[in-house]
């Protein structure tokens, strides 16, 4: 009967569909955590350089004491 082969090859497409996306969505999941792993490095040398400039000043400042 046409109409259930057509609702067969429809759900087959959206089975494809859904797992298409599902895959995106892992993807996009993926970048998400590689550039959340880049900020954390980028801010942890943030505050090491932050921590360097400031032991920098103090030694300089008690240089001139």
């Amino acid at each position: 009967d046409s109409v259930a082969i057509q609702r067969y090859l429809l759900r087959n497409n959206l089975k494809a569909e859904v797992e298409s996306l599902r895959a995106q969505v892992k993807g996009k999941e993926d970048e998400k955590a590689s550039l959340q792993k880049q900020i954390s490095d980028k801010d942890a040398k943030i505050k090491k350089c932050n921590d360097d400039m400031a032991k920098t000043k103090s030694c300089v400042d008690g240089m001139g004491k």
